[in-house]
């Protein structure tokens, strides 16, 4: 009499918890990384919402909240992807979101661009955050003694 579980080829059967090989600790530079991302985004966010009175916490909410946050948001993925040159997955990640949800905020803000108000106020934002200072980590700053 033959065994099932023998008949199946080794390949063929599903990885269980003990075949997987997983790392005893997550690499502390992208931990850094991603705590300096989720600062600047704040950074672009508190910006933002000094802009537009819309609330940081709606801006960075999950939920859609209302027109004005959504708004407000995009405006916030667009300036972290225009005004500190970040790529669109970096975008989506330090807000919490998906590359594409990022990529279509900022397209939604480049069509907002055509009018002259939004346009000065966007440039004006764009200013602000790139007047803002780099992660002291990058001057070197971080470990004074």
């Amino acid at each position: 009499m033959s065994r099932i579980s023998s008949a199946v080829p080794t390949a063929a059967r599903r990885p269980r918890a003990h075949d997987l090989a997983v790392p005893a600790t997550p690499d502390p530079a992208r931990i850094d990384a991603a705590r300096i991302d989720a600062a600047m985004a704040g950074f672009v966010t508190y910006v933002v919402s000094v802009a537009t009175g819309v609330e940081a916490g709606k801006i960075f909410a999950t939920t859609r909240h209302s027109a004005s946050a959504a708004r407000a948001r995009h405006v916030a993925m667009y300036l972290a992807h225009i005004g500190l040159a970040w790529p669109l997955t970096r975008v989506g990640a330090a807000f919490g979101r998906d590359r594409t949800t990022a990529s279509h905020a900022v397209q939604r803000v480049e069509d907002l661009r055509d009018q002259p108000g939004f346009d000065a106020a966007l440039e004006a934002l764009e200013a602000c955050v790139r007047a803002g200072p780099p992660p002291l980590v990058a001057r070197g700053l971080a470990e004074c003694d």
